[in-house]
């Protein structure tokens, strides 16, 4: 099921107090997802980091909210 879900570019990850975030697809169990998600590796700070990315188009986008969340 492709579940409705908000994304943001990776050229605009988020930093906070706790670091930078990570994508809610690292972390989602959900089994019939069928979402372009695939994994990356992505540069950031100089650090490359493996990441479940969405990939719509031209630039990858990393998963802030969706429906089909679950741990």
């Amino acid at each position: 099921m492709e579940y409705r879900c908000k994304s943001i570019p990776i050229t605009k990850l988020p930093v906070g107090a706790r670091g930078l975030g990570r994508p809610l697809c690292d972390l989602c169990a959900t089994r019939d997802c069928t979402n372009p998600i695939q994994q990356r590796r992505v540069a950031i700070f100089g650090v490359t980091v493996n990441m479940r990315v969405i990939d719509r188009g031209m630039d990858p986008g990393m998963v802030i909210e969706c429906e089909g969340f679950t741990q």
